[in-house]
């Protein structure tokens, strides 16, 4: 199978901590011309994820795995498979785990009114608390080299591809334009412990 101009790929992030699941969607759009062969646009998507996370591996807990990234082409209606991370990001975090469901917001604007896009990222080692529930500035910086790597251009076999929010009701694509890293720690609740991805 191949993914043709204008296909929307759903695109799975999975990790494991301990017994817990951690998950990142992310969706992105054939914005070429041409056709591209699955293996090869998982194969570059996941290069791409692999690079974005290595920004955050000095402050991500240690207990956090990388397992794959699975794929599925939305337009077409079909599962295209997994992945392995190309790059796997050793986390090196120290300190204290800070709790599953406390996590690092990034968000990303689109030119679509009231579609913004977020990403929840963790389990981070408490050396990334400044205190009063703020991120530290190494924090920030890392979360910034994170979100310039996702929104740097991708092209995958001589075809370019953007990340961005796709819309289910509407079955429509917004394009992420730039990304914010908020200062305060947020909450995703569905990573307390035992409560599942």
């Amino acid at each position: 199978m191949a993914v043709v101009a204008g296909d929307i790929i759903r695109a799975t992030a999975k990790q494991t901590y301990f017994a817990d699941d951690i998950q990142n969607v992310f969706h992105l759009q054939h914005a070429g011309a041409g056709s591209v062969a699955d293996a090869t646009v998982m194969n570059d998507i996941s290069a791409r994820l692999s690079t974005a996370y290595k920004e955050i591996e000095g402050l991500l807990d240690g207990n956090q795995y990388y397992t794959e990234v699975e794929f599925y082409n939305i337009t077409q209606a079909y599962p295209m498979g997994s992945s392995a991370w190309i790059f796997p990001p050793t986390n090196t975090g120290t300190g204290d785990a800070l709790p599953g469901q406390v996590a690092a917001l990034l968000t990303f604007p689109t030119m679509v009114s009231k579609s913004l896009g977020k990403k929840f990222l963790g389990v981070f080692g408490e050396t990334a608390n400044e205190g009063d529930g703020v991120l530290t500035s190494a924090m920030l910086t890392a979360l910034g080299g994170f979100a310039f790597e996702i929104l740097q251009s991708l092209t995958i076999g001589g075809e370019v591809f953007k990340f961005g929010n796709y819309n289910v009701s509407a079955d429509t694509f917004a394009e992420w334009l730039w990304g914010l890293a908020e200062l305060l720690w947020s909450t995703q609740r569905r990573r307390k412990p035992g409560v599942g991805s």
